[in-house]
Formats: structure tokens, C-alpha cells, sequence
């Protein structure tokens, strides 16, 4: 069953990479674990007292990432809107591996605007309701708090690791610190076959510069995704173009955490 899904995975990105994207005002997915064998679900769904998250859990999603969907269980989104199965039939519906192409293409921002509508069987009619979407390294828990749902990697677990300051890395050279900052630009530097992430201010003024070179690019997404994010990075520090840097070669140095609002 988890072959045919990630043969029918492969085709729908070959898809959609042939075809220009046209935007999506509103996508409708029917979620009916009930009818899912349970060794074939992908879903992880659970609640809080604030939030309702519907968790994909797909191994073929990069950096571990696992697309949330949510809605505030104290907004208007709780209440949903009943429909029958007529209203269901005249929905186009995509399927679970064309949401997760749609959650994969969608990552370049924060936080994705609530177009995305989920359907649920309630009794002999269904529930729709209004979710959002949140970058797979978030977890919505509780307001107004968001806390990431894998806070550590092995790579942040190593003992000895030194907790620095962005602005103080030039402290810090040749030690392995763990640091975090908000990338503000990149730059592709084709001369030296590695590309960049600016840390805390742009070129020439940047707190630190995040190294990754060209063998081990296709570890990361593509730099513009991390682009206005915050991440938390572990590493040695070194010096790039007279600032401090960090190269990166494993996606598990890395950790995108939420911007609190």
C-alpha cells in the first residue's frame, strides 16, 4: 500500500512540475481514518484545549517534516458547517498525496492563510471546517505560546556544546556552539560552489553566515524557503569573508523554530 502511495506521490510531483501552478483560493480534503487501515494511516490527529491539530506523518517529507493543520477550537472554526452528500459530491476534493505536494509547496511562508478546508463524517451527514496550515518544525499547542514538536536532534543532544550569542560568534572560533538567528537574504557564491544564508543583518553586515556547499545542497530545501525564518543551528564556527560562519552538511544541524508574533 506505501509503495503504490509514494508511486502515486512521484507521479502527481512530476505532475505538477510540468504544469505552470495556478494559485488555489480554497482546497477541500475528505479525512475518513475510519475507513484507513491502521498500518496504512498517516495521520496523527489530537487535541488540546485550544487547538484541534491534524498531523501528516509521511516518511517521504524532507527534513522530518510533518505538515499541521489546526483550528481554534474557541473560533468560529469549531462550529464547522454541516453538509449532506450532495454538497460533498459537487466539492472538488484533492487527494492525501496532492495535499502533501500542496503543504511542500507552500513552506516559503510563516504561516500559511487559512484556505484549506477539512471534511469530516458526522453521523449521516459531514463537518466542514476552516484549517490553517503551519510550518512541519511548529506544533501549535496553546496561546499565545508555540513550541516546536521535536525540540531536539541528535546533532543538538551532543554534550559539550557551547550555547552562544549570534553577535558574539567571533568569540567563539573553532568551538562547536549551538546559536540561533533570523535569516534575512542569501546568496549563491557559484565561484566557490557553496550557497549562503545571512544571519541577523544583510551582507556585509551580518551577525553570522550560515556555509553550505555544493555536495550537500540537496540535503536542505532551497535557500530562498529558509528565507525570513528563525533557525537554530549547531556547529563549528569558523570565518567566511572576514565574518564568523557555520557550515552546515547534515539537515539535522538545523531546526526552524516559530517567530512569536
Amino acid at each position: 500500500m506505501k509503495r503504490v502511495f509514494t508511486f502515486i506521490l512521484l507521479l502527481l510531483a512530476l505532475k505538477a512540475y510540468s504544469q505552470k501552478g495556478s494559485k488555489t483560493d480554497s482546497i477541500f480534503f475528505l479525512i475518513d481514518t475510519a475507513k484507513t487501515l491502521i498500518s496504512d494511516r498517516m495521520w496523527d490527529i489530537d487535541s488540546t484545549s485550544s487547538y484541534k491539530n491534524y498531523v501528516i506523518q509521511c516518511p517521504c517529507l524532507k527534513l522530518s517534516g510533518m505538515p499541521t493543520f489546526f483550528y481554534s477550537i474557541s473560533e468560529k472554526e469549531a462550529d464547522g458547517r454541516l453538509i449532506n452528500k450532495s454538497e460533498l459530491k459537487a466539492l472538488k476534493l484533492i487527494s492525501l498525496p496532492s495535499l502533501i505536494l500542496k503543504s511542500k509547496q507552500l513552506l516559503d511562508t510563516e504561516m500559511i492563510s487559512r484556505s484549506f478546508f477539512f471534511i469530516e463524517p458526522q453521523g449521516q451527514k459531514y463537518i466542514m471546517r476552516n484549517v490553517a496550515l503551519i510550518n512541519p518544525a511548529i506544533k501549535i499547542t496553546s496561546p499565545p505560546d508555540v513550541v516546536e514538536s521535536k525540540p531536539d536532534t541528535s546533532a543538538f543532544a551532543g554534550k559539550g556544546l557551547i550555547a552562544a550569542d549570534a553577535k558574539d560568534l567571533d568569540k567563539y572560533i573553532n568551538k562547536t556552539v549551538i546559536t540561533s538567528g533570523k535569516v534575512v537574504n542569501f546568496r549563491i557564491v557559484e565561484k566557490d560552489k557553496l550557497e549562503t544564508l545571512l544571519v541577523g543583518a544583510d551582507y556585509p553586515n551580518q551577525d553570522f553566515t550560515i556555509i553550505i556547499k555544493g555536495k550537500n545542497l540537496s540535503n536542505f530545501y532551497p535557500m530562498t524557503v529558509y528565507k525570513g525564518r528563525l533557525l537554530r543551528i549547531t556547529g563549528k564556527v569558523t570565518e567566511y569573508m572576514g565574518r564568523p560562519a557555520i557550515e552546515l552538511s547534515d539537515e539535522k544541524q538545523m531546526q526552524v523554530l516559530p517567530i512569536k508574533k
